[in-house]
């Protein structure tokens, strides 16, 4: 009676342990830095450096895991479809408006020359205050416009208010040939504080 008590016991807790939600990453969470009289909040809790399938603060479709060859082998991720697309939206906290910048790792092989092996980042700020949104290219480069051995593209955002979204779009296409690849990681959304 008691095997089976302790059994029913460790069945019932492993079903409502397995029914709670896995830990979530907060993604309106900022880490503070500080370097040479520079200093900046970090709103990047996940910037695609970890090889894990599911996210908190992106959607992504037509991605496989990969490492960055031009930044020692970084985690990251390539296009390995006609499309594929990551996405990131975040909402300025409360007293944090001011200056961001927005940059990712990327790099792009095309051995065929080709339209389609790209890579197209975007970023998109919206102010609903005025309901206006104002674009900025972050990144964009085709394989028939030449390779990138490994750059780091950014972008800088002024007046940026409390309460304006910020979307991350990384969209790109693969060519299916086998050596051609178009890949990005370590994307990051700073709040720039004196500078």
């Amino acid at each position: 009676m008691r095997k089976a008590s302790a059994a029913a016991v460790f069945s019932l807790l492993f079903g409502v342990l397995a029914g709670l939600p896995a830990y979530a990453t907060d993604c309106s969470t900022g880490g503070f830095y500080s370097a040479g009289g520079y200093y900046w909040v970090d709103y990047s809790a996940e910037n695609l450096t970890e090889q894990k399938s599911t996210w908190d603060c992106w959607s992504m479709f037509g991605l496989s895991a990969t490492t960055l060859s031009a930044f020692s082998n970084l985690p990251g991720f390539e296009i390995r479809a006609l499309s594929g697309n990551a996405t990131r939206s975040f909402t300025v906290p409360t007293g944090e408006g001011g200056h961001y910048e927005i940059e990712m790792f990327t790099e792009l092989y095309s051995p065929d020359v080709t339209w389609y092996d790209q890579i197209n980042a975007t970023v998109t700020l919206y102010h609903p205050a005025t309901n206006t949104t104002t674009p900025y290219t972050l990144y964009y480069l085709n394989g028939g416009q030449g390779n990138d051995s490994g750059s780091v593209p950014y972008v800088d955002i002024y007046n940026v208010a409390a309460g304006d979204t910020i979307t991350i779009s990384i969209q790109g296409a693969w060519s299916f040939n086998s050596n051609a690849y178009a890949r990005f990681s370590n994307v990051h959304i700073f709040h720039l504080l004196n500078f």
